[in-house]
């Protein structure tokens, strides 16, 4: 690498012809501050054809378990990280796609071999080594998708892959947990290090509590089930509106998808709680017993078959 940029890519993700193009337009508006940036891609089950003749026309995969994490991912980065980023709470520049500057990597000692994952450590360094000395900095989300990496569609390789980040993540919040609630560093240390404790690191644990407060209640007599049964009916419909939002946010600006696959979407948004969530929740119990067991696997699922075209079969 000898140019003023580094971009870190995966061996699964297939890319936009001018994805460097859309992120340095970002970019090379304050080059001077802006120290690294992360992408918005979406989950293919085959990536490789993703862009093939439509570079701008992204699909759902009709693929029930592939559709959910990619709707997974653009509310991560459509919906929440569009507003870390103007927080400047941006904890994770995603390995898939990222740009660094290649003199602040150079000063960072380069990327530690010492964590599971190399992204998320990076990004939480940064951050400390920048506030720590009160140096100007900005850590931006790019808005547009200029990329489609391989998503598993066995729930085995998904649990396998999201295991590996709750894993990455307990790691590099507990290397920097003396960043927790510090104003030294600014929202970073305020509001991202606690929201991630929280909501991400603690959140297998707050799940299996509230599940055993259920069985509880229903051994001892308290639940009313009509009553529970139309309070989880009002929560399917509560954590579809970020599924709702994201699609809106992207669709308004970008107006990339078919008529079809945002009503496919939207019409999936509801179904998240019940049918992938759990699926979530028993990969980060797995994550968790992992990261105490200082397990350091990569956890790599097995790639998607792929149909035999008519010409080798």
């Amino acid at each position: 690498a000898r140019y003023r940029y580094l971009c870190c890519v995966d061996g699964d993700t297939m890319f936009a012809p001018d994805a460097l193009l859309r992120a340095m337009a970002l970019v090379i508006k304050d080059p001077a501050r802006i120290v690294a940036a992360a992408s918005l891609f979406g989950i293919s089950i085959a990536p490789e054809a993703a862009f093939d003749g439509a570079p701008s026309t992204p699909t759902t995969n009709r693929h029930m378990l592939a559709d959910f994490q990619h709707l997974d991912m653009m509310r991560s980065f459509v919906a929440y990280r569009a507003a870390w980023s103007r927080l400047d709470v941006m904890l994770c520049v995603p390995g898939g796609f990222g740009l660094w500057r290649r003199d602040v990597i150079l000063e960072m000692g380069g990327f530690s071999t010492a964590f599971t994952c190399e992204d998320i450590e990076m990004t939480f360094r940064i951050h400390e080594r920048f506030l720590r000395a009160k140096r100007p900095y900005r850590i931006i989300s790019l808005p547009n998708m200029v990329a489609q990496t391989e998503g598993p569609t066995s729930i085995r390789s998904l649990v396998s892959q999201r295991a590996r980040w709750q894993r990455v993540t307990l790691e590099t919040i507990w290397h920097y947990r003396g960043m927790f609630g510090q104003p030294r560093y600014r929202s970073v240390g305020l509001v991202g290090v606690p929201y991630y404790l929280l909501f991400e690191c603690l959140a297998p644990v707050f799940h299996v509590l509230s599940i055993l407060a259920l069985v509880l209640a229903a051994a001892v007599g308290q639940l009313g089930w009509p009553a529970y049964l139309a309070f989880i009916g009002m929560m399917a419909f509560a954590t579809a509106i970020p599924t709702a939002l994201a699609v809106s946010l992207h669709d308004s600006g970008f107006r990339d998808y078919g008529m079809n696959d945002v009503i496919r979407m939207l019409v999936l948004g509801p179904f998240d709680l019940l049918l992938y969530r759990p699926l979530l929740l028993y990969a980060g119990l797995r994550g968790t017993w992992e990261f105490l067991r200082k397990e350091k696997g990569w956890n790599k699922f097995d790639r998607n078959v792929r149909p035999t075209p008519p010409d080798a079969a």
